[in-house]
This record gives structure tokens, C-alpha cells and sequence, in this order.
């Protein structure tokens, strides 16, 4: 039920674009329908069996393919022009109408919500149904059209053949699926571990010489300390500083490098935030010297030390800008 009513709530953005959605449609069918006359030609002609070539019988045979193509070719330019527009239109109303409702809420909520989020909604997730309103419809039609149209005629052609062609489909959609996670994964980890890669690669300015062992920041439990460090921190969540060596089982800091974990944050949570957040701080306040009623201008405020920027200029009292890219 949830799904359906977003779904309905989306499709309203439609409602004021449905002749050029139909015609974008029609275009769509008549693209594939056109192309699909190109192998048809081509088959004849093979089939054929001429007992002797002509530049006569090549060139009706060359026009026919021709032909098929620039009209399939036309269709194909019509429906991305309008499609394509569509979805940018659908894109700006409910940029439009998503600011209108940020300019209504009181103070309260943007002290309730992180600007960060915020912003990547307006940017990086409005994009993405950009994608789903244009490109997503488009190539979806597209295969449901050649599906409609082509499998009736390679039963008739060959039911053998197409039967065979079904056994193997299951199998290129798993491994699609597969390394198409795999993909995601080593993605996301990537993203994570930005300059731990830096580092493998000796780009890293302070990287350390290899063989080494990875990892800027830890989150864990003490579990002993040394001579003359306070007893009463073993078994105390901590988060700490470690310049490399974190991704160890166990790791020894110094104690001015460790701090209490909030119980609000998991160990996750808490691992991200020492580097994000003490290169913002160092960035606006040890060198912008940033103060309340100041207006600051963060690029990049969707990534980690953007997200960790606004959220200090906000506890300072300052006024923020910031740029994404979708």
C-alpha cells in the first residue's frame, strides 16, 4: 500500500505533461517497430539465393535497410527529445515545489534537521528521479515493446531456438545481479576508505612507507592503558585518532588522541566522525577564524567534511552556503 501512494503522489507530477507523454510513448513504439524492419530486409536479402548480383537489386535492398533506419532513427530522437524533457520539467516542479515548502517551516526545523541532508535531497535525489521520470520509462517501454513485438516472430521462425534463448536468461540475470552488487559494495568501501587508497597508491601526503596497516580513526572499548593513564577508562566506549595502524584487531593510542563515545552513536557511526569533523573545525575555526552572524560559502557540502562544515557553522551561529553536485 505504501509503494501505491508513493506511486501516486509521483504520478501527479505527470498529470499537466500527458500529450507529450503519449506522443513520447507513440514514438517510442514506432522507433522500435521501424527498427525492427531493418534485420527483417536484411534476412530477405540473405534469403533470397539470387543466382547473380545486380547494382539494381543492391541498392532497393541498401535503400530498404536505409530507409528503416532514418525513420526508426527519427523516432528514436523524438522520443528521448520529449521524454528526456519530460522528466527535466517533472525534475524542476518538484525542485520548485520542495523549496517552497523549505521557505514555509519555522527555525526549529532546520535546527531539528542537517542542512547536509537537506541539501543532497534537493540536489543528488531529485536527480535521481530525473532518471526515474525520463530515461527509466523510456528504456522500460523500449523493452516491452520488443518483447510484445519480436517474440511472437521468433516462435514462428524458430520455437526451438527461442526456447533456448529463455533457458540461458535466468542465468545472465543472476550474474548481472551479482556483480552488479559486488559492484555497489567495493564502491561504497571505496568511498569510504578514500585516503587509505590514496595511501596504498603513495599519494597520500602523510601516508606512511609500505608494508603498513591502513586506517585513520578507530571506534572500540579500552580494554587496558599504561602507567600513569587513569584506571577508570578500561571498558570505556572511546573513540580515537590513530594516523594509520586502525584497521588493526587492537591498536594503542596516546590518551590525548581518545574520547568518550556518545551513547547516542554506534561504533560505526562514531568511527566517521574524528576526521570529518576535526578537518571542518580546522578548516572554519583554527584558520577562517569563523564567528556567529558570519556567512561562509562549503563546497562539496554532500560529502563527510562538507556535512561535519555545516554542522559546526550552525553551532557557531553563522550563516551557510553551500554547493553540491548531483
Amino acid at each position: 500500500m505504501f509503494v501505491v501512494d508513493d506511486f501516486k503522489k509521483f504520478a501527479r507530477y505527470f498529470r499537466q505533461y500527458k500529450l507529450q507523454l503519449a506522443i513520447g510513448i507513440a514514438c517510442i513504439l514506432a522507433s522500435t517497430a521501424f527498427g525492427l524492419f531493418i534485420p527483417f530486409f536484411v534476412g530477405k536479402a540473405i534469403d533470397a539465393n539470387w543466382t547473380e548480383v545486380s547494382w539494381t537489386r543492391l541498392t532497393i535492398s541498401a535503400g530498404k535497410v536505409l530507409a528503416a533506419s532514418i525513420i526508426s532513427g527519427t523516432f528514436l530522437f523524438l522520443q528521448r527529445r520529449i521524454l528526456i524533457g519530460i522528466s527535466r520539467n517533472v525534475e524542476y516542479d518538484m525542485r520548485k515545489e520542495f523549496y517552497e515548502h523549505l521557505v514555509g517551516q519555522p527555525l526549529s526545523f532546520f535546527h531539528d534537521h542537517r542542512t547536509g541532508d537537506l541539501m543532497a535531497r534537493a540536489t543528488s535525489d531529485l536527480s535521481a528521479v530525473r532518471q526515474l521520470a525520463g530515461p527509466m520509462i523510456m528504456y522500460t517501454l523500449q523493452t516491452v515493446f520488443v518483447v510484445i513485438l519480436v517474440l511472437p516472430l521468433m516462435f514462428i521462425l524458430n520455437w526451438w531456438l527461442t526456447l533456448l534463448l529463455f533457458v540461458t536468461m535466468p542465468l545472465v540475470s543472476l550474474t548481472v545481479k551479482y556483480f552488479g552488487q559486488q559492484v555497489h559494495a567495493r564502491f561504497e568501501k571505496i568511498q569510504e576508505f578514500f585516503a587509505d587508497i590514496m595511501a596504498r597508491q603513495g599519494l597520500y601526503p602523510d601516508g606512511p612507507s609500505k608494508p603498513c596497516v591502513m586506517g585513520y580513526e578507530v571506534a572500540g572499548v579500552v580494554e587496558s592503558v599504561g602507567e600513569g593513564v587513569d584506571q577508570s577508562i578500561v571498558g570505556v566506549p572511546v573513540v580515537a585518532m590513530t594516523r594509520f595502524r586502525g584497521q588493526s584487531e587492537k591498536v594503542v593510542v596516546a590518551e590525548r588522541q581518545l574520547f568518550e563515545k556518545p551513547e547516542s552513536l554506534s561504533f560505526e557511526q562514531a568511527a566517521a566522525i574524528p576526521v570529518n569533523y576535526l578537518t571542518a573545525y580546522a578548516l572554519l575555526v583554527a584558520m577562517g577564524g569563523l564567528r556567529a552572524k558570519e556567512s561562509v560559502l562549503i563546497h562539496n557540502a554532500g560529502g563527510g567534511v562538507g556535512l561535519a562544515a555545516l554542522d559546526i557553522a550552525k553551532k557557531i551561529g553563522a550563516t551557510t552556503y553551500g554547493t553540491a553536485s548531483p
